[in-house]
């Protein structure tokens, strides 16, 4: 589909003539809700250390994306870090 077959409403303007408007993505938290699916959904087990590089690798970032997912995950009370130990997916239960 070309740019000219795009809906004014798809385009962002509207007249459908203007730029397309691309919005950034904000990797950290790209890579938080990566994360957040593979303990939600079981992909990891309650318990299993979440390595750093094997992540970052998956998920072809660097990984200071990873760091701050896990900040934020641990904040939310899905991972639990352990220090010189890592960081490890919390064992989690029905309210």
């Amino acid at each position: 589909m070309a740019l000219a077959d795009h809906s004014p409403a798809e385009t962002g303007t509207e007249t459908g003539t203007g730029p397309l408007l691309v919005l950034p993505v904000d990797l950290g938290h790209a890579v938080t809700a990566a994360i957040r699916e593979l303990i939600m959904t079981g992909a990891v087990d309650p318990g299993e250390r979440l390595v750093e590089t094997d992540l970052s690798e998956r998920f072809g970032t660097s990984r200071g994306p990873v760091r701050d997912a896990f900040k934020e995950l641990e904040q939310s009370g899905l991972v639990i870090s352990v220090p010189r130990r890592g960081t490890f997916v919390a064992t989690l239960t029905a309210a």
